[in-house]
């Protein structure tokens, strides 16, 4: 990161990786070049700008592994509930709940997330670091895996179910069946959420406990707070008065059967530890998830991060050569070519051995002109 305001660092500005200008003392040219203008020109507004560009990457990935958990399992189980029943265990009207629940929601929930200290106390993630992590690819396929059997259990064996009295086997719209059926989903998807709120890696999840409890920090997001209570109120008035608006049975559900409900939903939390501690056993003690790259690749990767478009390596290439024709008193063509062998040379043994020979024959010639 650099940070400047006059139009001397307009070029640096450019060229890094993260460019501050101050808004008020610094000229037009360096917030042109700038990535992000500090209006008050104060230091510490840079602080508050990592903290919030760091919370808003980290919501993005927390909807993104909601998201793709909730399409995982709902896709499953459309595809399972055609072939084994011709007809979606949830209808239109529940997937439009469960639509809501995963998106509009779902986003308000995770995204409002404020900033915390904690988040300055990571390395910055590189360039090149995909944005569904390890630790997130883990947590989406483990709770699809979870969520999958406990749904296909509901839904191909509902007498074995601990109810009293027991769940007949009724795969119809509007059946208790399959009332049961949307509201173990949406419960399970509602405890999802929580999950969702934490992206641990396996180093903090060594060193922090806190990282294994989902439900830290959760009092000072009232906006998650009374977005899930209001989800949760919204499905109790869903299975009780929807009726067959919803495809529900009349009546809604026993107490016995929410209870069942909302504890397979919570199974989900206890599922999260195992999941925590599969990412420990099996993530070697110095992993950072981060993308591990070559030495060529870490070469390549530093010249591109220098010059991040084509006029920027054309520019810088033109300038490099214009100092090596200087040192060898040759053409700027003869410089580029120097420039690029050069730049070759840490990464190539024939790049190498050209650039040497290129070198000495420069020299050799150098010197003659001068004994001349």
């Amino acid at each position: 990161a650099v940070t400047g305001d006059g139009t001397n660092d307009a070029p640096a500005l450019k060229s890094a990786n993260v460019g501050f200008a101050m808004g008020i003392a610094g000229t037009e040219t360096a917030k042109q070049a700038a990535d992000i203008i500090l209006l008050d020109d104060s230091f510490s507004s840079i602080v508050q700008a990592v903290m919030w560009g760091r919370n808003i990457f980290d919501s993005i990935s927390k909807f993104i592994q909601f998201q793709l958990t909730v399409n995982v399992v709902a896709i499953t189980l459309a595809v399972i509930g055609a072939f084994a029943f011709n007809d979606s265990p949830l209808s239109a009207v529940q997937m439009l709940w469960v639509n809501m629940i995963m998106d509009s929601l779902a986003s308000l929930a995770l995204a409002t997330e404020p900033p915390t200290e904690e988040l300055l106390d990571r390395m910055p993630y590189g360039r090149r670091r995909p944005i569904i992590s390890v630790t997130m690819g883990a947590n989406i396929i483990g709770h699809a895996i979870y969520q999958a059997v406990i749904l296909n259990w509901v839904l191909f064996a509902p007498s074995s179910l601990p109810l009293d009295p027991p769940v007949a086997f009724e795969p119809t719209q509007g059946s208790l069946h399959w009332s049961l059926f949307f509201n173990v989903f949406v419960m399970l998807q509602l405890f999802n959420e929580f999950n969702s709120r934490r992206l641990p890696t396996a180093k903090k999840l060594r060193t922090t406990w806190s990282e294994w409890n989902v439900f830290w920090g959760v009092s000072q997001n009232p906006y998650f707070v009374a977005i899930m209570s209001f989800t949760f109120c919204m499905q109790v008035f869903l299975m009780i008065y929807g009726g067959v608006a919803v495809n529900i049975i009349p009546g809604g559900l026993t107490k016995a059967q929410w209870l069942f409900s909302v504890a397979v939903g919570a199974g989900g939390l206890i599922w999260q530890l195992l999941i925590n501690a599969i990412v420990v056993v099996f993530s070697p003690s110095d992993y950072e998830e981060e993308v591990r790259l070559t030495p060529t690749e870490l070469e390549e990767a530093a010249y591109e991060e220098t010059a991040a478009s084509k006029w920027d390596q054309v520019r810088i290439g033109v300038r490099r050569g214009a100092l090596y024709s200087k040192v060898f008193n040759t053409d700027i063509k003869t410089g580029i070519k120097i420039s690029k062998l050069a730049h070759c040379a840490a990464t190539s043994e024939k790049s190498s051995r050209s650039f040497r020979h290129l070198a000495t024959e420069l020299s050799s010639r150098r010197r003659t002109i001068k004994g001349d």
